[in-house]
């Protein structure tokens, strides 16, 4: 990551904002419109895989947990934003049921890193133990998967 300098207060702002938007739209369902707020070569790390995603993976891997695991889409609230340079740090607290019942209660902390007025980078660290046990997650980290792919 290039040292970008101090970002001015309005970008600070702007990229804030963005994230906010970002879990707007995920707790709204609208993965797509969440997904708009990233470059098309965004990367995404999930603590529980311990890679980076691409953008076309981690928003199938979104959309199948919607669908698949979860009555509703996890419910975002974020409690701390903190921005400097490029980089918005997001605390938030998450909560889903599964369509087994299970209550998925998430704490998390995200970072997003930007490039111009999008999200280019997204490292998502959580609670892995809990998402395991909640979601069956293999010991590699992956969701149980009734589908083919």
């Amino acid at each position: 990551m290039a040292d970008t300098g101090a970002a001015t207060p309005t970008t600070v702002a702007r990229n804030k904002a963005a994230v906010r938007a970002f879990f707007d739209r995920m707790n709204a369902g609208d993965v797509a419109g969440a997904f708009d707020l990233l470059t098309d070569d965004a990367a995404w790390f999930s603590l529980s895989t311990r890679r980076f995603s691409d953008r076309d993976q981690m928003r199938a891997s979104i959309d199948w947990v919607n669908t698949e695991l979860l009555r509703a889409p996890i419910q975002q609230t974020v409690t701390t934003l903190t921005a400097e340079d490029d980089r918005v740090a997001a605390l938030t607290e998450g909560h889903a049921v599964t369509v087994a019942g299970k209550h998925y209660d998430q704490a998390y902390h995200f970072l997003f890193e930007f490039s111009g007025e999008r999200i280019s980078r997204l490292w998502e660290f959580n609670d892995t133990y809990h998402s395991r046990t909640v979601f069956a997650l293999s010991e590699a980290g992956d969701l149980p998967r009734t589908d083919p792919a």
